[in-house]
């Protein structure tokens, strides 16, 4: 069940948060925001060019938990915790840990030693943290997805577990691409004793496990080991501007994460900095008070009118606060300026859709076709084209847009009943009704004799 305090978490674009099943004694919550996500991808991009990785084949996402920590996952899924984003105030910091992270991957740690059968329990449970678990909570389904699936503590832990040889080799290969990125692999030593510290202080005891349970062990191995990866003259691979991105994300989790009382205390009125006004937006918008939050937007639109993302926080706050007509056309603007961002273009859909007008449907429709020609395991567009196939009285289609998501979430079953219901409606596109046949497993009759030409 979503906390009272995550229904008012809602982080820039429109905030797709995924509450998979109580773990270690807390909810999983996971953070979909355009601006989070792609300043860490500035981070962990050139770190994937010097391991020789294909960028498009490993994702990253944000899990709200206040531990100090991070983990990768068989299918190249890695999750970094808000609690570490908000310790770590150094891009090297997170470059050390998605380093590591990427060493492992690398290294194919997490596949090696496991059977076929823990393979396919903890993809299970994978999928879920990724926020394609489960299908979509009641209340505001087209903002908030929950995953109710059994055994995800279990699948971290197992998972999660790297033996001692196996952790010194990730970050041999992290200092090794560190020092190829142009940057000081003190930045992982001084993350891992954060997390030794961590660890002492049972930080995240009621949070994910711990994901690397002999850290101190690691500690003293980075500290033998660091000199053999000094930071040479190669220039920083990295963006020199990720520096002051990182700042602002981190800005924006604290702004969210803490009472609004301390945010408006620790940012006061009479500073008209970037980050105060960014943080007192947010802290404002989650008072209620709608006026003074927009005025601190329309100041930093005002300094930066061509930044994206306090474009798109504008159109968020206007969203939440029924504006809806006047986040649709922020929100059109950015999507003809970016075209290939997947959440924001889902955001302008939702918008199209929340709007009431079926006037702005075929928008809507086409807007999500091109975000699944974009990237197709995005549960929500497939749950969004449900609704405007619903809206119209296609209940055949809308099933089987329902079935399209139930199997990127890896639901199978819920797929193939889905598929049967869209059959059973009926389904006016031919192209529909084979793949609804697909889905449900039907066998095509075979024809008797040879075929005509």
């Amino acid at each position: 069940m979503i906390s009272k305090f995550f229904r008012h978490f809602s982080v820039c674009v429109y905030l797709l948060v995924c509450s998979v099943c109580h773990v270690a004694h807390g909810d999983v919550v996971l953070i979909r925001d355009s601006e989070i996500e792609d300043t860490l991808r500035a981070i962990l991009d050139p770190i994937l060019d010097v391991a020789g990785i294909d960028k498009k084949a490993v994702k990253i996402y944000v899990i709200s938990d206040r531990s100090v920590n991070a983990f990768a996952t068989l299918e190249k899924r890695i999750f970094v915790c808000t609690g570490l984003l908000l310790k770590a105030d150094k891009v090297e910091h997170i470059a050390g840990v998605l380093s590591h992270e990427v060493g492992h991957i690398a290294c194919e740690h997490m596949i090696r030693h496991l059977g076929a059968a823990e393979r396919s329990k903890i993809l299970t449970a994978a999928l879920a943290i990724a926020g394609i678990g489960a299908g979509l909570a009641a209340g505001s389904p087209d903002l908030i997805m929950g995953g109710m699936m059994g055994g995800i503590a279990m699948g971290i832990n197992t998972f999660l577990y790297y033996s001692r040889a196996e952790e010194e080799a990730a970050d041999n290969k992290a200092m090794n691409y560190m020092q190829k990125l142009g940057l000081s692999a003190k930045g992982l030593l001084e993350v891992t004793e954060m997390f030794a510290l961590s660890a002492r202080l049972n930080i995240g005891e009621k949070g994910l496990p711990t994901t690397h349970p002999e850290i101190e062990a690691r500690v003293e191995y980075l500290r033998a080991n660091i000199d053999r990866f000094k930071q040479t003259a190669v220039s920083r691979k990295i963006p020199l501007d990720t520096d002051q991105k990182y700042k602002r994300i981190r800005i924006k989790l604290e702004a969210y994460s803490r009472p609004v009382d301390k945010t408006l205390a620790k940012f006061p009125r009479n500073d008209c900095s970037t980050e105060v006004l960014y943080a007192r937006a947010i802290a404002l918008n989650k008072r209620g008070d709608f006026n003074g939050s927009i005025a601190c937007m329309d100041a930093l639109i005002s300094k930066f009118p061509k930044d994206p993302y306090f474009i798109e926080m504008k159109a968020q706050i206007l969203y939440e606060n029924s504006k809806i007509p006047e986040a649709i056309e922020l929100y059109r603007s950015l999507a003809a300026l970016k075209r290939s961002d997947v959440l924001l273009n889902i955001a302008l859909a939702n918008a199209l859709i929340k709007s009431g007008d079926n006037r702005h449907l075929d928008e809507a429709q086409k807007v999500l076709n091109n975000v699944l020609i974009e990237d197709k395991s995005e549960p929500l567009a497939w749950h969004l084209m449900s609704i405007i196939y619903g809206k119209r009285s296609d209940y055949g289609a809308s099933a089987l847009m329902s079935a399209e998501g139930a199997l990127v979430r890896g639901d199978e079953r819920s797929a193939i009943a889905q598929a049967k219901r869209a059959i059973k409606y009926g389904l006016k596109n031919p192209i529909h009704l084979q793949r609804a046949k697909f889905i449900a497993k039907e066998k095509t009759p075979k024809t008797k004799g040879k075929p005509k030409a």
